[in-house]
């Protein structure tokens, strides 16, 4: 049975220890499979320790999320922000491996919410630039066996690359640890065939996120989960699923992603929805 995970933004923000301390245990006891970790910032949580509290709720650990807010940048930037950035990602790379994490995923080109406008040349040279700073990451990934799942984002949260096909783009050339991490909501807005768009991917795939098309739980939306999921399935992707929403009880992450309201009755409802449907499907 394909594992299904869950975010811990859908509670909290920051996740830190004690923020997991808390959420582990009821994650676990919502039948969840598997729990999606995000780094806001090195240290936030240990993951030795987190590594045992995974352990002893009999949860894996689904993936890392890197999280890219202003002066997290691979592309058009000075060499000092991208020297920082790529060393954000290599804590990002060694807490996964330590935690047992296959992939770290995320928008690492660029901080969300950055935009500007591109010629083709100059978008040519965006994606050289993102690959050659990319390298050292991808190396030191491949040698603790953790993969690299880069996320393409809507267009009002990054110029860098907005469909599936871009990003394929952007990635050619790196080394095979390296692939997309599929997020839902974003193809939603930006592919024309969201199931086609998928298989096309498929042997890139690393990491999926689900969400509604409102941000909400699987299933509450419009979007055709059925289809969706077949068409992953046939891709070959046999990793996990996981739910990715945000509190918007916290004012940085609410902003960040543009929640202004509930987008269930509670967290747990919304999780707890959620798995209910995609098992329904999944079996």
């Amino acid at each position: 049975m394909r594992a299904v995970g869950v975010n811990p933004w859908v509670w909290t923000s920051p996740v830190d220890d004690e923020a997991l301390t808390a959420l582990i245990p009821r994650i676990a006891a919502l039948g969840f499979d598997a729990v999606e970790l995000p780094i806001e910032q090195p240290g936030d949580w240990d993951p030795y320790r987190v590594r045992d509290l995974l352990a002893r709720y009999g949860l894996a650990a689904a993936g890392v999320c890197a999280v890219t807010p202003p002066g997290r940048e691979l592309v058009n930037a000075a060499p000092t922000v991208v020297e920082s950035t790529v060393a954000y990602l290599d804590s990002c790379v060694d807490s996964a491996a330590i935690i047992g994490a296959p992939c770290v995923g995320g928008p690492v080109y660029a901080s969300v919410g950055r935009t500007w406008r591109m010629t083709p040349t100059e978008r040519a040279t965006c994606y050289a630039d993102f690959r050659r700073a990319l390298v050292p990451v991808a190396d030191r990934a491949a040698e603790r066996g953790v993969s690299i799942g880069v996320e393409a984002l809507n267009r009002y949260e990054t110029s860098v690359v907005n469909t599936l096909e871009q990003t394929v783009e952007m990635i050619d050339g790196l080394p095979s640890n390296v692939g997309l991490m599929i997020d839902t909501y974003h193809m939603n807005i930006e592919e024309a065939n969201p199931y086609a768009a998928l298989a096309a991917v498929g042997p890139h795939i690393k990491h999926v996120q689900v969400s509604g098309t409102n941000r909400g739980a699987p299933g509450s939306d419009h979007l055709d989960w059925p289809r969706l999921l077949a068409a992953l399935a046939a891709t070959g992707y046999w990793g996990a699923i996981c739910i990715e929403s945000f509190t918007p009880e916290n004012a940085t992450i609410a902003t960040a992603a543009s929640i202004w309201r509930p987008l269930a009755p509670s967290p747990d409802r919304l999780a707890g929805d959620g798995l209910a449907y995609l098992r329904s499907i999944l079996g």
